[in-house]
């Protein structure tokens, strides 16, 4: 099988929305001996070229000790590749592919023609991704990558490339509809408005259904025993149990290692993840526990948009309609 080699390390891709709590999921796996969280590394080849983007140990990330020698690397003239200065675009223009399939396939009842029709570009991209995890492996020593890219489409470029054996596990991580509402709403990027409303609640309810259906469908399709689905509400609660599921599910080690405390205190360590939530860059001890503000901090109206348009997954996935 083309796809990878042996030597290729272990991959943990996590998919899910927007706000599902991804960062501070990857932070905790990061610190994992063997393991090494990536980050949004879907973003690597837009964000990462930006001459004024940070890695998450603060160093911009074209000059950072890991982030510089992976993009050297994937910009190497030996791969084959497009190479030049049209590489860039080339990867960006394969990003976008898998993720207009996925949404064509959610529109209409039957669209795998369009997979078949857009497969050298799937197996391009797929092909990208595979031999950035093996160059961060190579460059680190890790044996287990964590990309928190969430794309739905990237994982299923993976697969498409790697086939049926895959070694890439994909995590399902799903978060209350309400909770993201409401961090999308009252707590934006910085630089960006605060946004609120039923018709707001409404497009990010869409959003939501949409990319976690998505991962529900792909997960189907990926072999037996390599994916699973995880609440961000069951890793909040019990942070180092929920961890503990996750390096036995993907490594088959019944001994996972104790790196969150008790009472739910993460302790960060060097961190290089090079896209994602703010959360990344924190060298502080952290806090691990559910987020309950959406519980009063949501409008009437938006609270009843978004439990009315999600209720049927919010159910499937064991959330109660009235918590």
């Amino acid at each position: 099988m083309p796809g990878r080699t042996d030597r290729d390390p272990l991959v943990v891709f996590v998919c899910g929305t927007a706000r599902c709590g991804s960062t501070i999921l990857g932070s905790a796996l990061n610190q994992v001996d063997g393991w090494f969280t990536a980050g949004e590394l879907c973003h690597l080849w837009d964000r990462g070229l930006d001459p004024s983007k940070h890695c998450a140990c603060t160093e911009l990330v074209q000059e950072c000790e890991v982030w510089s020698d992976v993009i050297a690397h994937g910009l190497d003239d030996s791969t084959s590749l497009p190479t030049g200065d049209h590489r860039t675009a080339d990867i960006q223009t394969w990003g976008r592919t898998p993720q207009q399939i996925i949404e064509w396939q959610h529109r209409l009842d039957d669209a795998w023609f369009l997979r078949d029709r857009h497969r050298s570009d799937l197996m391009a991209y797929g092909e990208v991704l595979t031999d950035v995890y093996r160059t961060i492996g190579e460059r680190t020593g890790a044996s287990v990558i964590v990309d928190t890219s969430k794309h739905v489409s990237d994982a299923a470029a993976l697969l498409e490339y790697q086939g049926h054996d895959t070694n890439v596990r994909l995590l399902h991580f799903v978060r209350d509809s309400r909770a993201v509402v409401h961090s999308a709403a009252k707590r934006p990027y910085s630089g960006r408005p605060t946004r609120s409303g039923a018709r707001v609640a409404a497009r990010v309810s869409a959003g939501w259904l949409r990319v976690n259906l998505a991962a529900s469908l792909l997960s189907r399709n990926w072999p037996e025993g390599r994916s699973m689905v995880m609440r961000y509400e069951e890793f909040a609660a019990s942070p180092q149990s929920a961890i503990d599921q996750i390096y036995t599910w993907a490594t088959g080690d019944l001994n996972p290692p104790a790196v969150v405390s008790d009472d739910g205190t993460l302790v960060f360590a060097a961190n290089h993840s090079v896209s994602g939530g703010h959360a990344r860059s924190g060298t502080e001890n952290v806090q691990i526990r559910p987020d309950t503000k959406w519980l009063t901090g949501l409008s009437k109206s938006e609270r009843l948009a978004t439990t009315v348009l999600t209720a049927p997954a919010l159910l499937a996935y064991g959330y109660p309609l009235r918590p």
